[in-house]
């Protein structure tokens, strides 16, 4: 003779379980051989896609026991859904695309939608497996959008998708920067002191550590410094510009050879001194007074680690 199984609860869990309701006549006993019908109803309270879990807790082996529950909740007649309304595409380097993001049209609604175009607007283009076709009730299809900008500078467009649903076309906002090349800030504010010295000084918030270069440019500091000159930075309301270093292969200070990235990215400007003592002493007394006379006018109440003693001019500070 079997054993009874027992039956401790039945439960529904999941972030949206409350669209999900359970009835059951299986009680706290099962008796070996009989077996209890659990009625499980979904009620979306929103379009797309919902998911829950039904779990039984028991005697047997493996408890507990879970079912995994997913419905789709759709609207009366015609539906055309886009998983997003904007993308944002980080800086591209100008006349160069980025890499595709991805967009999910759903038809949410009981009948099939028509799709008659998918496009973009200048600057940017889509692929995607949707175009003149029908999207059959619950189905879905996907779009993917790259970005090629034409020029420098704050770009935005829109994605418009034509079929035969209210609201068509349906759109989705575009936006992207363009720049000339891969190099990166450093985080650095750099700002010529005269006499071809520069000084500098940590500027994070105007020369975020790590975000692309929007033009590419150097300043004559004895040694070429890679800057950006479209971002201007300030220390003690002295007019600079933010320090780069190289992106590699394809920038401009790789492909022509030049432009050395002082100060060192990390640390501060005494470090960077600190490590090249030869540019000190290497320093001609005569451009070293020049030096400090333009400075402490322009510096007043600096502490001297925010000064860069340039070297010779055509030595490299990093020898």
């Amino acid at each position: 003779m079997g054993a009874r199984i027992a039956i401790e609860h039945h439960r529904l869990l999941s972030g949206t379980n409350t669209d999900y309701s359970q009835t059951n006549t299986c009680g706290s006993n099962l008796a070996a051989g009989e077996n209890c019908p659990i009625n499980v109803t979904v009620t979306p309270s929103q379009l797309g896609p919902s998911s829950a879990t039904i779990t039984i807790t028991d005697s047997t082996v493996g408890s507990p026991h879970s079912v995994s529950l997913n419905g789709v909740g759709l609207t009366s007649g015609l539906n055309a859904t886009l998983s997003a309304g904007s993308l944002t595409f980080a800086n591209q380097v100008v006349d160069t695309t980025s890499l595709a993001q991805s967009l999910t049209l759903s038809n949410y609604g009981t009948t099939t939608l028509t799709i008659v175009s998918i496009a973009a607007t200048a600057n940017f283009g889509e692929t995607d497996t949707c175009s003149g076709s029908n999207l059959a009730s619950g189905a879905t299809c996907t779009i993917n959008v790259t970005f090629t900008p034409s020029a420098t500078g704050s770009v935005s467009g829109t994605l418009s998708v034509t079929d035969n649903a209210p609201g068509s076309p349906q759109t989705v906002s575009l936006s992207g920067m363009g720049v000339t090349s891969n190099d990166t800030l450093t985080g650095w504010c750099v700002i010529p002191a005269g006499g071809r010295s520069c000084y500098f000084d940590s500027d994070t918030a105007q020369c975020p550590p790590g975000q692309r270069v929007i033009r590419q440019g150097f300043t004559d500091c004895y040694n070429p410094v890679l800057v950006d000159t479209g971002r201007n930075c300030s220390i003690h309301g002295l007019r600079g510009l933010c320090a780069a270093t190289s992106g590699g292969a394809g920038s401009g200070a790789a492909a022509s050879g030049t432009g050395s990235h002082a100060p060192k990215s990390a640390n501060s400007p005494k470090d960077w001194v600190a490590d090249h003592p030869r540019v000190i002493a290497d320093t001609p007394m005569r451009r070293r007074k020049h030096r400090s006379d333009t400075v402490s006018r322009r510096t007043e109440g600096w502490s001297s680690n925010h000064l860069a003693c340039p070297p010779e001019s055509g030595r490299n500070p990093h020898d």
